[in-house]
């Protein structure tokens, strides 16, 4: 999914790019929510409507989505925007600080909400496999990430159609690999056998937390050109590429980290414990 909308998007900032196309109106709008829709539709063209078809779809996946954006519309963005007012003044910090500040405002706010989302609904019994953990992981960001797209266009986003279709990859890209990540750990308390200790979700927060806050303070200094202070260069081309090296990064350590984990699970003999 992710080097397909990678393609996706690539192929609109070189045809409009080429063209020169603007949008205008209604047709302008009818645009923006396409790009809101493209990363639903492959996720439901490659995952959902397989996996459905093969009667292994993972129970409430819709619902998770729903519940994803409900908070981050009436929960994370008020906070961060209205009572942290965090783009008024992190932007213009030090680089340090940024990541600091948006790992312990947004970062945190974020994934602790989609923690609660998928520890009190699907959380343990939905989980069958490893993978189903990522999987909820990532339908949990892709709720998360069509809000944040839209907001986007409906607090001024009046970008042409290339970059605006830039941001919002980006947008799914990183959150998706953030909700990966998180997933994993759910994963990984489910299928441990013994009961994982007391830290371990808090780790699973924090360390996604981080990852959110270092991404997004990386992204302010590409797209203004610079990781300092003061810079002014627009280059929504290599904010692009630091989500999609985010998430495949992402994916190849997370892939390698449940194989790891699978051959130790089958070099010890005795069923998996299962609670």
């Amino acid at each position: 999914m992710s080097v397909l909308l990678l393609v996706v998007t690539l192929a609109i900032m070189l045809v409009t790019s080429l063209v020169g196309l603007e949008l205008e109106g209604l047709v302008r709008a009818a645009a923006n929510l396409g790009l809101l829709a493209l990363p639903l539709v492959l996720w439901w063209a490659l995952y959902y409507r397989p996996a459905r078809r093969m009667g292994r779809l993972l129970p409430r996946m819709p619902t998770l989505m729903i519940l994803a954006a409900v908070f981050a519309n009436g929960v994370a963005l008020p906070i961060i925007d209205q009572v942290y007012e965090v783009d008024a003044w992190l932007p213009h910090t030090s680089g340090l600080t940024r990541i600091i500040g948006y790992t312990l405002i947004v970062g945190f706010l974020q994934e602790y909400l989609k923690f609660i989302i998928i520890r009190f609904t699907v959380y343990p019994n939905a989980l069958m496999e490893r993978a189903d953990g990522v999987a909820y992981g990532v339908a949990v960001s892709l709720g998360f990430a069509a809000l944040l797209g839209l907001r986007f266009f409906i607090d001024g986003g009046s970008a042409p159609l290339g970059p605006a279709a830039a941001r919002v990859t980006s947008i799914t890209l990183s959150q998706i690999a953030f909700g990966a990540v998180l997933g994993y750990f759910f994963s990984g308390a489910r299928f441990a056998r013994q009961e994982p200790p007391v830290w371990w979700f808090a780790v699973g927060i924090a360390v996604t937390a981080l990852l959110n806050g270092l991404y997004i303070a990386l992204r302010g200094g590409l797209i203004v050109g610079s990781f300092g202070i003061g810079a002014t260069a627009n280059t929504p081309l290599l904010a692009l590429l630091l989500a999609v090296a985010f998430a495949l990064g992402t994916f190849a350590v997370l892939g390698f980290l449940s194989r790891q984990a699978e051959i130790r699970e089958a070099a010890v003999p005795g069923a998996r414990v299962l609670r």
